[in-house]
């Protein structure tokens, strides 16, 4: 995967102050839930990149999240 990031094939999506502030909120939002900023900042970038599928195996946390506009994501695998 590092020497496809290093081609270019993927995008390292930056997380500028702004989106870590937004981050952080997903995570105090979902107090309840025990979701980190890793988990927080994808939700974040895919509001970002307008976009509801997340690539995740952590359904259980992933499940419960939802996006900037309320709706929940599309989990896959």
């Amino acid at each position: 995967m590092l020497a496809e990031l290093a081609s270019g094939a993927w995008e390292l999506a930056a997380m500028p102050r702004d989106r870590l502030a937004a981050a952080t909120a997903v995570v105090e939002r979902y107090s309840d839930v025990p979701i980190g900023i890793a988990d927080a900042s994808n939700i974040v970038l895919a509001d970002v990149y307008q976009t509801r599928t997340i690539a995740t195996l952590d359904h259980r946390h992933f499940g419960v999240l939802r996006l900037g506009d309320g709706s929940a994501p599309i989990i896959v695998p």
